[in-house]
């Protein structure tokens, strides 16, 4: 029953509810405003088994997973129909709808709805130390299965008989709970039926993690503790994962890397004395590198210098309602475990679901390379594709070894049965450059995907371009299962052999992996996101600069609102960077700080002296040579590329006088504790001085500003009606 009415309306509309011959065992019920999609009757809630509130921060990630286990249905409830299953997800649907959908997928395959609760929105159990071994072998198998769906969430699920109210790992929404002697009720708030409360028994809050189950046919009310008691036991799931799962962990040494020339690679690459300062530097020695928020550099397709492809890239954050995490505080809920090898179906439950590598990181050393590289397990079969092609070929040779690459993927997984499939460009030499790894992994990923192979092989990226968190999280955002950054890891290593960093070489490696991961940590948090298998294949990026040819290839699922440069463009600066193999200069850098020779900068310290002596001398044609010198650069920004059309100028007379315009201004709608007082009353007090309007922003206003120059003429009036009063109102002009 769905209306666009208030609740209590609900029942004089639909008369089914008001007939005492119509009767039910439970009711669902949802009242929220959309705030992250455009409400539509096809996504209101409650849908077929759930009710939510909150936000899926990964239901990118979920979906894209989700259309490439439609490769192999398998279930022993459908049997034959299997097939009928697919598509697992309904198109066009919310991010609920889409938990809707997974959620009735696995409970009328088979498993409870408690069951499917702890697989798709797990408690925080990576870090929890004590936490008995049984319920760890049910959550670590479940994270063989699928990556969890997370975010804030509530919910409220039913099979047809029985009830669920749950919390996501974090409990960022609320859920009370009341039992009296014939009702149990969970809402999002208390006070919601005053008068069953008042009969209450027993009250209390889900925590983080937490659910309640009513029992339909039994009558019986559970909470986690028990319901996670009898869903650990109900399958050997620690005898299976002892006997079938693989643990690699091993330490970095203080050897030299034999496998490359690391001199010519870094110009190959195009490292920087800058970047083995402010970047590598710091991470040799343990610190994640911190600097302003914010760049006044070009855009990578705007820039003339040679600028790697994940610098085309940039990283999406959390907005309206769905909060970023704090990745130090919330530790706890954090983790970058990562699990490689072929996936079985989501709908089965058995032994061989275990076959899987384990690792603590997905940044690997050269030890644990080597180890996934050379596995003595028939299930654990690993193929290397070379990243490379014929410098001599030119930008076409590029552009063959890309559909080589996705051809031979192909091969070795449908053929051979890899699924350990390693990405590298390692074969860099005189005569062979380097394919964009990030392209080559997108290309890749990206067709096999397509050929319905994406869930039967694990990609690790082996690399020398890599050397940031952010080139990271791209190559996991695309795909990437690990990477061996193996020229960053060499350079910190003779960092610390030359005693550039005061530490151990061994130490000064292991210290940028713990950097990487913080800055990993970092990158996810801001989505929202707490677990790396949520991230991996979210596609969590807008695409600048980039033509439609280089993102149909290999990041078809990102982003994107303008285009760029092509194919040819990228293959051409990789050429350019690879002449340097033999001889030749590195790149100055200037990138991070501006530097003579360097990437350019809007705020260049021609540009400052220019500004500062306009402003010292007030004068008109020191303003105009500010002007100029901005107007006349190399353009750095998309708006750099646009100017005013040449058109009929308007009349003086007929254009309004300045107190006319100025009564059009309005402030932008912020409340207080957004605004201190201060400087809410001086908005006010400014708006109402000029004519124009300031808008007090939700939560209300402190009444002594009412009819005084500190009132706000506009007053909003938001869902919760937080502040309103009849004064409020009363002091409005809008």
């Amino acid at each position: 029953y769905k209306g666009l009415f208030a609740a209590a309306d609900v029942a004089n509309f639909y008369w089914d509810l008001r007939d005492p011959w119509y009767e039910s065992s439970f009711a669902v019920f949802h009242q929220r405003y959309s705030t992250n999609t455009f409400p539509a009757w096809s996504i209101a809630q409650p849908f077929h088994t759930l009710a939510h509130n909150g936000e899926i921060n990964t239901i990118r990630s979920n979906r894209a997973w989700m259309r490439t286990r439609e490769v192999n249905p398998a279930s022993p409830v459908w049997g034959e129909r299997s097939e009928e299953l697919v598509p697992f997800l309904q198109g066009e649907q919310s991010d609920s709808g889409s938990l809707d959908n997974a959620f009735e997928l696995l409970i009328r395959s088979g498993r409870s709805i408690e069951h499917v609760k702890e697989m798709l929105l797990p408690a925080a159990w990576e870090n929890v130390a004590d936490l008995d071994p049984d319920l760890r072998a049910f959550y670590e198998y479940h994270a063989f299965l699928t990556e969890p769906w997370d975010g804030p969430a509530a919910l409220c699920a039913t099979d047809g008989v029985s009830l669920l109210a749950g919390l996501d790992r974090n409990g960022l929404r609320p859920a009370r709970w009341t039992i009296t002697p014939e009702f149990l009720l969970v809402a999002s708030e208390a006070g919601v039926s005053p008068a069953l409360e008042s009969e209450a028994t027993e009250t209390g809050q889900l925590p983080p993690g937490g659910a309640l189950l009513f029992d339909g046919a039994t009558g019986e009310i559970s909470f986690e503790g028990e319901l996670n008691r009898r869903l650990a036991t109900q399958q050997p799931y620690g005898e299976w994962i002892r006997k079938d799962t693989a643990y690699i962990q091993d330490p970095f040494d203080k050897e030299s890397d034999d496998r490359f020339d690391a001199e010519r690679l870094a110009r190959v690459f195009n490292y920087t004395s800058e970047e083995r300062r402010l970047i590598l530097q710091e991470m040799a020695e343990g610190r994640d590198p911190i600097g302003s928020m914010g760049t006044d550099t070009p855009l990578a397709a705007l820039s003339k210098r040679h600028r790697r492809l994940p610098h085309y890239f940039q990283q999406l954050f959390a907005q309206v309602t769905n909060p970023p995490m704090d990745p130090i505080r919330e530790k706890l809920v954090m983790s970058l475990r990562t699990f490689l090898g072929a996936n079985g179906s989501i709908l089965e439950e058995n032994e061989q679901q275990a076959d899987k590598i384990e690792i603590s990181s997905p940044i690997l050393s050269l030890a644990e390379l080597e180890r996934l590289e050379h596995m003595d397990d028939d299930r654990f079969i690993s193929g290397r594709l070379d990243a490379t092609f014929t410098a001599s070929d030119g930008v076409d040779g590029m552009r063959q070894r890309l559909a080589e690459l996705a051809d031979e993927a192909e091969a070795e997984v449908r053929d051979r049965g890899v699924s350990i499939l390693v990405i590298s460009d390692e074969g860099v030499t005189e005569e062979r450059a380097p394919v964009p790894i990030l392209l080559a992994l997108g290309a890749v990923n990206q067709h096999l995907i397509e050929k319905g192979l994406r869930n039967d092989s694990s990609v690790v990226v082996v690399s020398g371009e890599p050397r940031d968190a952010h080139d990271l999280a791209c190559l996991i955002g695309f795909g990437a299962s690990a990477i061996n950054p193996y020229l960053a890891i060499e350079e910190v290593r003779r960092m610390a052999e030359d005693g550039t960093v005061s530490v151990d070489p061994a130490v000064a490696q292991e210290n940028l992996r713990m950097a990487l991961q913080a800055g990993l940590l970092k990158i996810m948090s801001k989505m929202g996101i707490c677990t790396l298998k949520s991230y991996r294949g979210s596609s969590l990026f807008e695409v600048i600069g980039l033509d439609d040819e280089v993102t149909d290839l290999a990041f078809r699922y990102a982003e994107k609102r303008v285009g760029g440069v092509g194919l040819d463009h990228v293959a051409e600066h990789a050429l350019a960077l690879h002449a340097k193999f033999s001889e030749g200069d590195e790149d100055p850098g200037g990138f991070y700080k501006y530097r003579r020779g360097g990437e350019e900068h809007v705020t260049s310290p021609k540009v400052v002296l220019k500004l500062q002596r306009a402003v010292r001398s007030g004068e008109w044609e020191d303003w105009e040579a500010y002007l100029s010198e901005i107007e006349t650069r190399d353009p750095s920004q998309i708006r750099d590329l646009l100017t005013f059309a040449e058109t009929t100028p308007i009349p003086l007379e007929e254009v309004e006088p300045v107190e006319a315009i100025m009564r059009r201004f309005v402030t932008a709608a912020m409340s207080m504790g957004a605004l201190s007082p201060e400087a809410h009353e001086a908005l006010a007090e400014a708006m109402n001085m000029i004519g124009g309007l300031s808008n007090s922003g939700e939560g209300g206003e402190d009444e002594s500003r009412f009819g005084s120059s500190r009132n706000s003429a506009i007053k909003q009036v938001a869902s919760g009606r937080f502040g309103v009063t009849p004064g409020y109102l009363a002091s409005a002009e809008e």
